[in-house]
């Protein structure tokens, strides 16, 4: 596949699914930015994927929290500087949180990954959905 002229965002890039998903855009030509809550990891990956990119096309890296309304707005801020032909969002963040009986795991745990694992994908696309409808390319979520 050629996506050398198309760019994505890929939230949870730092490692497993979120990693692969945003080598193999690498691979296929495509910009990335990539995004997850450990910057130091992220860095790491950059340094990977980075000899893998076609014609010198972006790869990079931004600490984002997608659970944070702000931290996604940033995110699409930051992707409309580097990805002039952002087209796809990649809503891969996401954490196992608690395991247990309801009533003995801890409630901070469950609701920061509901946080998360839900709203954070709807945030990533509330933020981006002003981008598509001004954009020259339609995003595909």
């Amino acid at each position: 596949m050629d996506l050398s002229d198309r760019s994505a965002i890929v939230t949870g890039a730092n490692q497993g699914l979120g990693k692969a998903i945003a080598a193999e855009f690498v691979k296929a030509g495509a910009g990335v930015l990539l995004t997850a809550r450990n910057e130091e990891l992220l860095s790491q990956v950059q340094d990977e994927l980075r000899p893998l990119a076609h014609r010198a096309r972006p790869v990079e890296i931004m600490r984002a929290d997608v659970s944070d309304p702000e931290s996604c707005r940033a995110v699409v801020a930051r992707a409309k500087e580097v990805l002039p032909d952002l087209a796809v969002l990649v809503n891969n963040a996401g954490v196992y949180g608690p395991k247990g009986a309801i009533d003995d795991v801890d409630w901070g745990e469950w609701v920061q990954a509901v946080q998360i694992n839900l709203f954070g994908t709807v945030l990533m696309c509330r933020a981006l959905i002003p981008f598509e409808r001004g954009g020259r390319y339609r995003v595909y979520f």
